[in-house]
Formats: C-alpha cells, structure tokens, sequence
C-alpha cells in the first residue's frame, strides 16, 4: 500500500458494495460496461444506485476502498488466475476438446449461465411470447432456466392444460447435449434482436386519463364524456370506471363511508378490503359498528391465498355500486373535488 493511501486511509467506513461502486467510477467506460454484462438485472440496479450515492465521494473514501480491494485481493495469486485456462489447455493436447470439456463441464455450465442471464433481462411478457413462439421441449427447458418465482407467475397467466404440459416435460429433463444450448441461446438472441421492445413497461394511461377528466369541471367532464361514449362506448365507459374506484372512499366522510359500505355485500366487502391500502382498511373499520368491524376483520385472517384479479374485479364492482349513491346524492365524496362526474 501506499503512503498516499495510508495517509488518508484512517476511520472512514466503506461497504464492499461501496467499494465495488467507486472502483466501476474509477476504471474506464469500456471496461466497467463488460463486468456490467455478466452481472444479473437485480444486481445491476444496486451497483448503479450505489454508484449515484458514492459519485462524490471525498479522497478519503476512495482511497479507503482502493486500501480495502488491494487487502482482500493480496492473495490472489497469478498461478490460480491461469490455472484454468493452463489445465484445459493440456487437457486438450492429451484428450482433446470434446473430453476435455467433459471433465472439466465449462463449456455447458458456462452456456448455462449465459441463457439464464439473457432470461433474466426479459420480462414476463416476453418470455411468455417468445415460447409461444416455439415448440413444446424448448418452451419447457426455458421453465427451467428461469427463478422459481419467475417461472410460478409466468405459469399462473397460461391456460391450465399448457401449464400441465409444460411441468411434465420440464420434470423430464434430466441432461440437456450442449448443441441444445447453443441452439436455445441462438433462439434468445435472435428474439432479443427482432424483437421491437425487449424492455415493456406497465402504465396506466386510462387511469391518468380518467384523473384529467375528473380534474374538468363537472358539466366539461360529461360532455366530453358523452362525445367519447358515442365513438367508442366501451372506452368510454373504462375511463369512466376509472374516474372513481375503490381506494377513493377514503375521502368520505366517517358517515358517508359507513353508508357506502352497509350497501355492499359481506363477502364482497371483506375481499375488497383484502387489496385495500392500510390507511383505508384503517378508516373502514373506524366507521363500521363494533361487531361489523370484528366479523370483517376474521374474515381477513381466514383469507391466505386471495387472486389479486379477484380483489380487483370485487373492488371494480363494489366502486359501480358506490358510484350509484354519488351519483344520485345520497353520499359525497369528502374532497369536494370533481373526481367523478
């Protein structure tokens, strides 16, 4: 270690994920970008944040890294930097390449990985599209390459008999040859290439759409709305729907909201309070009786595994229900705003 280093290396604490983060700030564009190649997505958002948060770090905190990555990496030794490449090298002249890569089993693990990192940019999405796109066994071994918690959601969205084809085969694959691989990594980059966005974001514009239109004023919004109905009626009645939903009741009122909810049905309630937010479900209960409260309150410690579409479709229900009262004046929204015309 240097004196430069040691002079300023004193009570500075640095993490190893901070020290990771300087050293990608330090060393050039080109080569920060290939070690960010190999890298998983998760992994690649962390290291970036952390680099946002140590881009102005002091000369101290850099030279504290630079101190810690020299300590931890002293070791390191150059015979057993080469020592791979040395091995297959001489295993190669004896027994050549197709053995060699069997004893030492590089070639597919290494391909292995390259697949399930190409994977792993893709959202579910597109998965689910590229294996529309292909046959049955490529569909099933791409199941296998992906996170568990990946391939559980991405089996939830398929009809029920896909789902059991795909599981039967998948738990057949027992060894996959390395032209299989190869052809899979091949099939990825080819639909990474053509495909137009790799990278889908969700928005919902019809929910920002509905806000704006709620933010007109009130006899601006139904015309407007009217027009929108007669070119499109079923659009019209979404950005509708949209105007008002389940998580605006709380802006009522402690009375109007405890009107609101006796109209809505037992069952119905407890599965749209399921999805609620904590400060909602909060003011629901406060509004309900002693006993109403209670009973609502056991029914969501006996719900475990509730669809989230299910919560939905019971909040969308239970907000027309709602919006019936609004509409003829029975209850009004507490804001005094104009959310729903």
């Amino acid at each position: 270690m240097t004196e430069a280093l040691q002079e300023n290396v004193s009570t500075v604490n640095v993490s190893d994920l901070e020290t990771v983060a300087l050293l990608m700030l330090l060393i050039g564009d080109a080569e920060a970008g290939e070690i960010m190649r190999d890298l998983s997505p998760d992994m690649v958002q962390t290291l970036s944040k952390t680099m946002l948060v140590v881009a102005n770090a002091d000369e101290r905190k850099i030279n504290t890294a630079l101190n810690q990555f020299i300590e931890k990496n002293r070791t390191y030794s150059e015979l057993s930097k080469n020592a791979q490449p040395k091995i297959r090298a001489v295993l190669t002249q004896a027994l050549g390449p197709a053995s060699t890569d069997a004893i030492l089993d590089t070639s597919s693990s290494q391909n292995i990985s390259k697949a399930q990192s190409l994977l792993a940019w893709m959202n579910i999405e597109t998965i689910g599209e590229l294996m529309e796109g292909e046959g049955p066994q490529i569909s099933a071994l791409i199941l296998t390459m992906l996170p568990p918690q990946t391939g559980s959601k991405l089996l939830e969205v398929m009809p029920e008999e896909k789902q059991i084809d795909l599981l039967r085969r998948a738990s057949s694959i027992t060894e996959i040859s390395a032209e299989i691989i190869t052809e899979l990594i091949e099939i990825i980059e080819h639909y990474k290439n053509n495909s137009a966005n790799i990278v889908k974001y969700k928005i919902n514009a019809r929910g920002d759409i509905a806000k704006i239109v709620g933010l007109m004023k009130r006899e601006n919004s139904i015309k407007l709305l009217n027009s929108i109905k007669k070119k499109d009626k079923m659009l019209g009645q979404e950005i509708e729907d949209e105007m008002f939903i389940f998580e605006d009741l709380i802006k009522f009122s402690k009375k109007d909201l405890g009107t609101a909810l006796r109209t809505i049905d037992g069952t119905l309630l407890s599965l749209c309070l399921k999805g609620a937010s904590p400060a909602l479900l909060e003011k629901a209960l406060a509004a309900m009786s002693t006993r109403a409260a209670q009973t609502i309150q056991d029914e969501l410690a006996e719900m475990t595994r509730i669809k989230r579409v299910d919560v939905e479709q019971a909040q969308k229900t239970a907000a027309k229900q709602i919006r019936k009262l609004v509409d003829e004046g029975a209850i009004s929204l507490g804001d005094g705003g104009n959310e729903y015309a």
